[in-house]
């Protein structure tokens, strides 16, 4: 027998209509998990406000847009790139060939999840770690050390705290990796049937 190369395959509209449900449903659950923060956001401010500490307040939010942008732009491009690398090695395995127009709506929900996942992710650091980053970007040393390893005190208070934060971070955002990928696969197969074999 011999594998039946697939030359073009365009997306069905039903499994389109699917995908932008399901994005559909991600963006309203992401609304409404967001509107707490919306509402304790609105509350600071108008606390900061009437005792006349709205400029401490806007710091504060700078400071974390400071954060949160670049953690943004990273989180949403490695995501975008990942998500189109697990796309490329499918479509090479499967033996799927496709043209660039059929892959324009695949790449636009691509970008889109990721523009959501990567809002998500630097939301979640910039309002949890802000403090722990300033701290470590701003450190000093204290000039005294330990006695057992030989640090600088300063390294305890603004080192190894954001250390413990980042590692159990990137202990989750592999648990993620793991789980979105094999959504990812399932959403490729039922969008890009592999080739059939014949005799």
């Amino acid at each position: 027998g011999y594998l039946k190369m697939e030359k073009k395959k365009p997306i069905e509209i039903s499994n389109l209509k699917k995908i932008t449900i399901i994005i559909s449903v991600m963006a309203v659950i992401a609304i409404i998990t967001s509107f707490s923060k919306i509402l304790g956001f609105m509350a600071d401010y108008l606390w900061f406000k009437e005792v006349g500490y709205t400029s401490t307040f806007l710091k504060q939010v700078f400071a974390k847009l400071y954060i949160g942008v670049p953690f943004f732009i990273a989180f949403t491009g490695f995501i975008y790139f990942y998500f189109y690398r697990i796309k490329t090695n499918y479509y090479k395995h499967m033996n799927i060939l496709t043209t660039k127009q059929d892959e324009k709506p695949v790449n636009r929900i691509i970008g889109i999840i990721a523009a959501i996942l990567g809002v998500f992710f630097s939301f979640s650091i910039s309002s949890s770690f802000w403090m722990q980053i300033l701290r470590f970007l701003n450190a000093t040393r204290f000039g005294e050390t330990d006695p057992i390893f030989s640090k600088d005190i300063s390294f305890y208070v603004f080192t190894l705290p954001i250390v413990r934060e980042v590692f159990n971070f990137m202990l989750g955002f592999v648990v993620f990796l793991m789980i979105i990928t094999f959504v990812l696969y399932i959403v490729l197969i039922s969008i890009r049937q592999p080739a059939d074999t014949g005799d």
